[in-house]
């Protein structure tokens, strides 16, 4: 009877290290993890830093001036102007 030859396709490598000796398990647990680290240093940032006032461009450049912007009146303190007195030219 002829021996088989073992084809080297068929052997398994067989790693004499453990888990968390190898580089695979390591990396894999790396990808999600800097995801939570990110995370948790965005809710950080989000917590201890103060809300900044949003200005639109007119009132910017009054700041900027050194003025104060005007309360705007509500319509019912400010009506529109009728438009019948205008002449119609």
């Amino acid at each position: 009877m002829k021996p088989v030859a073992k084809s080297p396709l068929r052997e398994r490598r067989v790693d004499d290290k453990p888990w968390y000796k190898q580089f695979w398990p390591w990396f894999i647990i790396a990808l999600p993890l800097t995801s939570v680290v990110a995370s948790f240093l965005t809710l950080w940032i989000a917590v201890t830093q103060p809300d900044h006032e949003v200005l639109n461009a007119e009132e910017r450049l009054l700041l900027h001036k050194g003025l104060k912007a005007q309360p705007v009146k509500p319509a019912k303190q400010n009506p529109i102007p009728d438009q019948s007195d205008v002449d119609a030219n």
